[in-house]
């Protein structure tokens, strides 16, 4: 019983975040044009997103994978340093 329930409100969540994160990988990664000024006409200005820092994630012993793996899944595209505890 318990084994089942862990599978449905945790790893199932888990499973739908990544295929979620999977499906607007393009749109996350996409640059964002910017408009341009009298000054200069033709350049092409853009901003291209990219992670600064170092995440720490905290995950407590009730939900292992919804409070600890579930922000790692959106993390994960970012590759950056990562620490992760689990207390």
């Amino acid at each position: 019983m318990l084994e089942c329930l862990a599978l449905l409100f945790e790893v199932n969540y888990l499973k739908t975040d990544i295929k979620k994160m999977m499906e607007r990988l393009q749109e996350f990664m996409a640059n964002e044009d910017m408009p341009l000024n009298l000054i200069s006409p033709l350049d092409h200005a853009y901003i291209q997103n990219e992670p600064l820092g170092v995440v720490l994630i905290i995950g407590t012993w009730n939900y292992p994978f919804m409070l600890l793996l579930q922000p790692l899944v959106g993390y994960n595209f970012c590759r950056k340093r990562l620490e992760a505890l689990h207390t």
